[in-house]
Parts: structure tokens; sequence; C-alpha cells
């Protein structure tokens, strides 16, 4: 694959989901734009590419694309008009600096079409990578297509001479990550180094750190670096999906920016020694034992704000009813995924925010066989939902035998529902699957059934398995209950309330190609549109300020709610 067609994953983490505005010098074909804009679909993007070839396929993902070279004049000037006195909020340097005369002066010139507080990205190749120091110990310095010795580099940086330039330009570093690629030969090349660092009185963790790095992805503000917010997470086992949509992707999305630093763990978590206190989240933790919960409180003396967060209903475990909710009354406050989930929390804890679950990128999927295919694809699959399906059960499989010769039913994780149906019927089954995979199965099907019973548990649960339907391109067929809440999901696909309508509803999208594709291009604008993390960083980032601000308060009142239940700590 060509350079331009690269996607460098380290540096696609370090572009903040809110930009509004992005400029990417040496923009390639927009591979790099279109994952961006996977995460991020209200930026507007502009690129400027050198290769003509690159710079017109880029127009397939970039709004706007300028062929040349950055550092003619006319190229500037033109992008200059391209703004239009709007400025950027980021600007990507993915691999270019090096090949420029002189990156000096193309970083302070572009600092002008900035925000006051813009950022600039850089991905520059790491000069001290241990396999340029092997190669010299050999007497070589080859040069190569393509690497650290692409035979078109001029310039050599290693990471504090990168960051050096950045400063000479008026740009602030705030961060540098290491871009590490080879682990094995990256583990034994240091072994084999650490006499030369011991010799020459060099800091062995730095001196790894440095010949670690195959390229640092550098970030840097046009102004002062805003205060750091440090975020650290506690989740359960990973359980199908559940802690990516609450802990996983919320924390990887506020990672982007360059006021936030987030860390987490699943059963465990180790705070890095070097983060100031700032937010805790629990995720589904019970807080009923005495280590964790020593622990919490040691955190809070230190200066931690504690967030539980949940989203199903508690009710549902011994261990929250029989410590009386204490891991909602005994913190600061509490994260949910849907307004009746928040009405509940508010008897045990006023201080409460609803975040709705929400999509971290539009999955890359393949295409779907065309609408000519002989055969559609029907979805199931989710978490306990057996007693669901035992209420639409009849209906469908009357809908699956008559369709029999058009339809296949595909089942994740629910042996139970696939042995259920006839032998007739074409089936395929998944065991229960990590969640790229699962929008992967999810996105080869073109209709999903979504059966929700009314039951308490069930009337607290969040929409999310029909937006992974929307994000995915797969058509839902769902219950009122919980579905139905968001008027908007009329549009995404079939609301059945009767539990006879869902073979009626099966039959209607098998039947109706149009009508099918329609849902497939609402739901994938209303995902798009209003339901990515993208859309929900700054207004959290924003609530987690605030927690900051009202710590004394809010550990006061946490006191209280303690002293009430005759306890003066958890």
């Amino acid at each position: 694959m060509p350079y331009y067609s690269n996607v460098n994953p380290t540096l696609l983490q370090k572009i903040p989901m809110t930009a509004g505005r992005i400029l990417e010098i040496g923009c390639g074909d927009g591979r790099f734009a279109a994952a961006v804009k996977a995460r991020n679909s209200d930026v507007v993007y502009f690129g400027v590419e050198l290769f003509e070839d690159a710079a017109t396929k880029a127009t397939r993902y970039i709004d706007h694309v300028l062929p040349g070279n950055i550092e003619d004049a006319p190229i500037l000037a033109k992008l200059k008009t391209l703004q239009a006195d709007d400025p950027f909020d980021v600007l990507i340097f993915g691999d270019v600096l090096e090949h420029l005369l002189d990156p000096w002066a193309v970083l302070a010139q572009l600092r002008s079409l900035m925000r006051p507080d813009g950022l600039c990205v850089i991905c520059i190749p790491n000069v001290s990578h241990w396999s340029l120091i092997q190669q010299q110990f050999k007497g070589r310095w080859d040069y190569r297509d393509s690497g650290l010795l692409d035979r078109t580099h001029l310039r050599f940086f290693t990471k504090d001479t990168a960051c050096e330039m950045l400063n000479a330009a008026g740009w602030n570093v705030v961060d540098a990550a290491p871009r590490i690629l080879w682990e094995q030969q990256t583990k034994d090349a240091l072994e084999a180094l650490k006499t030369v660092a011991n010799i020459w009185g060099l800091d062995q963790a730095q001196f790894n750190r440095d010949l670690s790095a195959f390229q640092w992805v550098i970030r840097a503000v046009n102004g002062e670096p805003k205060p750091m917010t440090s975020i650290a997470a506690l989740s359960i086992r990973k359980v199908a999906g559940v802690n990516e949509a609450r802990i996983d992707n919320p924390l990887k999305a506020l990672n982007t920016t360059v006021t936030s630093r987030a860390v987490w763990g699943e059963g465990s978590l180790t705070i890095p020694a070097d983060f100031e206190p700032g937010i805790l989240i629990l995720h589904r933790q019970f807080v009923n034992a005495r280590p964790i919960a020593d622990h919490v409180e040691r955190l809070i003396a230190k200066g931690w704000i504690v967030v539980s967060d949940m989203d199903d209903d508690p009710h549902h475990w011994a261990e929250y009813v029989e410590s009386d909710f204490i891991a909602f009354r005994g913190v600061h406050a509490v994260t949910v995924s849907t307004e009746p989930m928040a009405a509940m929390m508010r008897q045990w804890n006023p201080n409460v925010a609803v975040f709705r679950n929400a999509i971290f990128e539009i999955p890359d999927l393949p295409p779907k066989p065309s609408q000519t295919s002989p055969k559609k694809r029907i979805f199931f699959g989710a978490l306990n939902r057996t007693a669901d399906w035992h209420q639409i059960k009849d209906g469908v499989i009357s809908a699956l035998s008559a369709l029999k010769e058009k339809v296949q039913f595909v089942i994740v994780h629910d042996r139970a529902v696939f042995d259920s149906l006839p032998e007739e019927i074409d089936k395929e089954f998944h065991p229960t699957l990590v969640p790229s995979r699962y929008l992967e199965v999810l996105g080869s099907c073109d209709v999903a059934l979504l059966p929700l019973s009314d039951t308490p548990f069930n009337r607290l649960k969040s929409d999310i398995k029909l937006i992974e339907c929307c994000a995915a391109g797969t058509v839902p067929i769902f219950s009122p209950i919980v579905y139905a809440d968001d008027p908007k999901s009329q549009n995404l696909g079939l609301c059945v309330g009767d539990e006879q309508g869902w073979g009626g509803a099966i039959k209607h999208l098998v039947e109706k190609p149009d009508v099918l594709d329609h849902f497939k291009r609402q739901g994938l604008a209303y995902v798009r549109g209003e339901r990515m993390h993208s859309h929900l960083l700054g207004p959290r980032a924003h609530w987690l300020a605030s927690l900051k601000d009202n710590r004394a308060e809010l550990e006061q009142a946490r006191l209280q709610r303690l002293q009430g239940l005759g306890k003066a700590a958890l």
C-alpha cells in the first residue's frame, strides 16, 4: 500500500473528535480523512496533497482538496483564500514535515490560519530508533523507498528536536506519544543496548523510550495550554460490549482532547503515578466490600471525585439492594444512559447526568449483497433476550417458513433460540462475539429483530441495539418498549406492538427493497447526525469539569448522605 493510503492509528487517536474544521497537509488519497470522519461526521475537512493522482482520489472523502506543494507561495495563497477567514481547529502533518525544505517556516505560516486555541498534530520519524543505531553500528545508512530512511526525507528529528521545531514556530507542545512497531524485536534491541546506556550514564527509562519509538506523534497548541483533567475508570470484566459502550469508548473519545488524560481497566485498575487527583469512574461496582470501599475513601481523601456509572436496573442485583444502594449514595455523582434510569437514581443521589449510549465510529464494513441477492439475512443477537424471543417466536417462525427461499436467519449468542427454529429454515449461529466482530456480522444482515417485553427491568434499558443496527446499515424491527421513547425511531425501522405483527413486518421489509433501502439511509443519517461519541464529548467534558469546580460542595453532600445511613464513610 502506498504511503498516501495509510491510516496511522496512533495519529488518529490524537485527533480531537470535537474538531469542526481540520486542515491536513499531505492528505494522500483521503483515507486518513475518511477514518476521522467515521468518528466525527460533522467535521469540515481540508487537504493539501503534492501528488495530483492522490489528490484527485482524496476528493471522495475530503470537502476541499488543494493539489500542490505547501511550500510554494501560490499554494499557500490559495489555501488562505479557501480558508475564507474561518480559522482551522486542527492542523495535521502525517509523515510530511521531514520531506519539507523548511518545516519551521511552514509551521509558523500555517499557525496564522488557526484558532487561538487551535491544535497542531504531527507524526514524525524518530532518527533515534534502535534500527538506525543498529545500521550505524554496522557502518551503514541505507536509504529506502519507505520507512525511517525514506530516500525523499530531507530532515531528521528526535523527539526533543521535533518539539523544539514546534516551539520555534510559536506552538506550545502539550504531549508526545511514541508509535512502537515490532514489539519483540524492540525488546531484544533494548536489552542488547542496555550496557551502552549504563556506560554513558544515561537514564535507562528515557533511553528505552527514545530508542523504542519508530515515530513520534506530537501535539502542540496555538496559545497557552489549558489545565488537564485526570480520569480513571474501573469497570467489570468485559461482557458483550457493555464496557465498550459505557467506559472504553467514552474515555477513548476524551483522550483525543488535550485537556483530558484517561486510563481504565476491567476488574483492576492502576492509576499512573503522575496523575493529579481527578475523576474516578466506577462502572457497575457494588462498593459493598470493605477493601474497595476503603480504597475509594483513600482516593477521595487525596482529592479524587468519584462517579458511579450504571446502565441497567440495579434492583436486578442483590448486592446493590442489600447494601441500600451505597454505590450511588456514597459517591459524588452518577452517570446513566436514559432519563428513566436518571429518575430512579435521583432518589439516592441528586447529582445525576444522562449520557445516552452512542457509536464511537461508523464501522467500515464490506458492502451488502445487491438487492437481487437470493436471500435476505435476518439478525437476532443480544444478551438475556430469550424470554423476549418467546413472545414473538410463533409469528417470526411462520414468516421465516413462508419466506424460506428468500431469507436466512442469523443468531448470535443464544443457542436456545437457534435450536428452537425448525430445520427447514436456513439458519446460521455465532457464539458470543467481541464488539468488532458483532458489528461485522450485524452489518452483513439486512434486518434485525429487537424484541423487548414490558418488564420493569426492560423499561430501564437503553436503545444501544437500535443505534448499532443503524450504524451497521441493518434495518431494525423493534418493540415500543424503550425503542419508541425517541419519536425519531419511527423513521429508522418498523415498530411492532402486536406480538403477531413481527412476521408481517419481516415480510414487508423482505418484499419491499425500496422500503429497506429508505430505512437504511435514514438510520445511518440519524447516527451520523446525533448519536456519535463526538456529539457527547463536549457535554461530557464540560460536566466533568463542573465536578472539579464544585468538589467541596459535592463532598459535603456525599458525607451528609452517608451520615443519613449512619455511616461516616463508605
